[in-house]
């Protein structure tokens, strides 16, 4: 309930709800999906780093989560960590074979250029 209520805020454009939404989902819980969510907020809205930090300790917990390493990969590709960036995205890719995953980790390994700013997508439940 939570993340579809932050996907709803953020859809709107009301960024800060959205992410006190999906903190919320996370502290009851509902938080596969929140977790993405929050590191998608993160790293179009605040910054690169916050969202790397948040992203590793949320890999800890959820490992599995294609969204968290699909942006792992843009935030290394930022950092010029081209080799990290192809192998968060490999992962992102196995776990979840779609076009958006397939499409930048087919773009590291071909070693052409990303427009990272171009994937802020949001995932509802």
């Amino acid at each position: 309930m939570w993340n579809n209520l932050g996907a709803i805020y953020q859809i709107k454009g009301d960024v800060q709800q959205a992410k006190r939404d999906y903190e919320q989902a996370i502290s009851i819980g509902q938080e596969n999906t929140a977790y993405g969510n929050l590191a998608q907020i993160l790293y179009y809205h605040e910054n690169s780093e916050t969202a790397y930090y948040f992203i590793l300790r949320a890999l800890k917990k959820h490992p599995l989560n294609a969204k968290l390493w699909f942006y792992l990969s843009l935030i290394e590709y930022d950092k010029g960590n081209y080799q990290k960036a192809l192998e968060a995205a490999s992962l992102s890719y196995s776990l979840e074979p779609n076009i958006l995953n397939r499409e930048i980790y087919t773009h590291l390994q071909k070693n052409e250029p990303i427009n990272t700013r171009k994937y802020d997508v949001i995932y509802v439940d």
